[in-house]
């Protein structure tokens, strides 16, 4: 929580606010109504079998720029 609460990303998903009461922590984040990657993929699939090369490339450079970020900031 720590951690994530400092990430600040475009590829990343912002927290905004921790509420703790006696039984749970709650975690406020950024909305994805759309809901995660993987369901887009599973869902994307049954429609575009196979995707634009370009895209996925974009799409993967993204992730791997979002972790590339996070390691650098555990790292301090």
């Amino acid at each position: 929580m720590d951690i994530q609460s400092q990430l600040k990303h475009p590829h990343l998903l912002a927290l905004h606010r921790l509420i703790q009461d006696q039984d749970y922590l709650y975690m406020i984040m950024e909305l994805c109504d759309q809901g995660d990657l993987f369901d887009f993929v599973i869902k994307d699939q049954e429609i575009n079998f196979v995707r634009e090369e370009g895209l996925v490339k974009t799409w993967f450079h993204q992730i791997l720029d979002a972790v590339e970020h996070m390691h650098s900031q555990a790292a301090r």
